[in-house]
This record gives structure tokens, sequence and C-alpha cells, in this order.
């Protein structure tokens, strides 16, 4: 179980291997805004930072890199900045929307 800080590291694919959750759970109760340094990438762990982050496109980016192994060249939306972020994911939830009985 992780219990300091030192024993995070976001970009590290062992991070993930069994249950990262204990992890998650120690950044929401300390630093619920947790700044990992080795990678020089922050971890959001409540929806209502996140839904503040992404009001701030000038201070939080995906385009320099949102995972381990950086792809220069990829073009998903995930790293993709506004407005292009925001173009992309509008015509992705038109293809998504379903209309369902209700």
């Amino acid at each position: 179980m992780t219990t300091s800080r030192d024993d995070i590291d976001l970009l590290d694919p062992e991070f993930y291997v069994g249950d990262p959750h204990p992890a998650y759970r120690w950044m929401r109760q300390n630093e619920p805004v947790f700044r990992d340094e080795k990678n020089e990438l922050w971890g959001i762990t409540t929806m209502e930072d996140i839904r503040k982050v992404e009001r701030m496109s000038d201070v939080f980016i995906s385009s320099r890199g949102y995972r381990s192994i950086d792809h220069p060249h990829e073009d998903s939306m995930i790293k993709k900045d506004d407005p292009g972020h925001a173009v992309q994911r509008k015509l992705s939830a038109k293809c998504s929307a379903v209309d369902r009985p209700v």
C-alpha cells in the first residue's frame, strides 16, 4: 500500500501493475492536486479540481505529453489542447450520441 509521495511515479508503468488505488486514495487525502516532480506533471484526483483544471488550458496542457512514452507525432484528441481538442471532442460526441427511446 502506498503511504508516501515518494512511492508515486505517475509515468512508471510498474505503478499501475496490481492495484494503484491505495496511491490514488493517498493523493486524494494528502495532496489532491499532486505534483509529480520527477516527471514534471500534475495528478488531479477530485472531480471538482478536474473541472477547474479543464477551464485553465493556459496552465494545464496535454500537448507536451501525457504518458510515459511520448509519441511526438501523435494526433489523438487526448494529446490536443483547445481549440483543437474541443473541435475533435464535438465531432466524436456527435458520433457517439445515441437516440434511445425512454
